[in-house]
């Protein structure tokens, strides 16, 4: 029998959380906030944690930034276009 295993989100985040706890490894806990991920349509949920601690509001822009080859998420100057 093959047992299934859930991608959500959630799910997901659980697992990092219980290897950083099998490894020991407590800085993992300050590097990885949560998971996401996109969906059929190519859209992107930001886990409510990532949202809180850095103020993101509905209509905010993101950036997606590439520096020294490792993407950055950053939040935009402006809040609209147009």
């Amino acid at each position: 029998m093959v047992k299934r295993i859930s991608t959500s989100s959630s799910n997901i985040y659980e697992g990092f959380k219980r290897i950083r706890a099998s490894r020991g490894d407590e800085d993992l806990a300050h590097i990885i906030l949560g998971v996401a991920k996109i969906s059929a349509k190519n859209r992107l949920t930001i886990p409510k944690e990532v949202l809180t601690k850095y103020g993101f509001k509905k209509g905010d822009l993101i950036l997606f930034v590439e520096e020294e080859g490792k993407l950055v998420v950053k939040k935009g100057l402006m809040t609209r276009i147009g």
